[in-house]
């Protein structure tokens, strides 16, 4: 299993090599094809990449050993917030009490007790709001990414203690500071556990990098797809918390039911500035 300290030794300073767009479908893959495959689909249900034990899994096949590691492009990614009170059953499958498919503003109007209606400043999405320090209300980012070899795309929720790592340390950082763009490079997603931690992180690395036409190769593909994605996204995915079953503990509790069509906000949903909190730290377990 990969630790932290091998990462960053591990972590190129220079620029990525150069990629090639073939590689990202199959050698037998036309895209064209593909394209005429696809054309009469009203909406895609996306194939999960699952994050448990150090390994990611891409079936539900018992054979499926999974790897510590593997390389894809990004394609698109954006938040999901949710929040069930009480504790998680597995044998009784409810949609959650309030929802958010884009981390703004809830499925619920806001409350006396200043829950539900705008992300920002809901009681239950504050730090310390839910178990120990973490909040009450699950925040979960959702990756839609194109594993080099492979025809279609595939969703990869990432847990609390990885959404910093992504957001400040690879996709500001990493990427965006040196001038590039998120779906042009190719990106490795690792496996990895901090020392005195029980549940695994994931770190992100750049590996390759795409340009001119084969830049362009990549915008054809990533385009065709976003329309499929854009769908996907307006609905709540209820199914994101088995996907990271060793994360660290969240305050709220979790469903793997597949989806629920989200509701229309209440008018007095619109968001107000958050007030100054506790500092969120990303190291803390939630």
């Amino acid at each position: 299993m990969a630790k932290k300290t091998e990462i960053e030794k591990a972590t190129n300073s220079g620029p990525a090599p150069l990629a090639k767009a073939v590689d990202l479908l199959p050698a037998e893959v036309d895209f064209n094809e593909l394209l005429e495959n696809l054309a009469e689909m009203d909406e895609v249900e996306f194939p999960r990449v699952r994050h448990k034990g150090g390994k990611f899994y891409f079936t539900d096949d018992n054979t499926d050993k999974g790897v510590e590691e593997f390389e894809a492009v990004i394609l698109y990614y954006g938040k999901q917030n949710t929040y069930w009170e009480g504790k998680y059953d597995s044998k009784v499958i409810t949609p959650p009490d309030c929802f958010s498919v884009d981390g703004t503003v809830g499925s619920k109007p806001r409350d006396e007790k200043n829950r539900f209606g705008a992300c920002s400043d809901c009681a239950l999405n504050q730090w310390a709001s839910g178990q120990g320090r973490g909040k009450a209300c699950r925040n979960q980012l959702k990756l839609y990414i194109q594993i080099l070899g492979t025809t279609v795309p595939m969703t990869l929720f990432l847990p609390p203690t990885s959404i910093r790592a992504f957001e400040s340390n690879y996709i500001i950082h990493k990427v965006t500071q040196k001038g590039l763009s998120y779906p042009k490079v190719v990106t490795k997603f690792i496996s990895y556990q901090q020392q005195g931690e029980t549940h695994f992180r994931v770190n992100f690395e750049i590996v390759g990098q795409y340009k001119g036409e084969e830049a362009d190769s990549v915008k054809k593909l990533r385009d065709f797809w976003l329309k499929a994605i854009k769908k996907d996204r307006a609905r709540l995915d209820m199914g994101a918390s088995e996907s990271h079953a060793d994360s660290a503990p969240s305050g709220g509790s979790a469903s793997n039911a597949r989806t629920v069509a989200p509701r229309t906000p209440a008018s007095n949903t619109v968001p107000t500035p958050a007030p100054v909190g506790p500092i969120a730290d990303e190291d803390l377990p939630f």
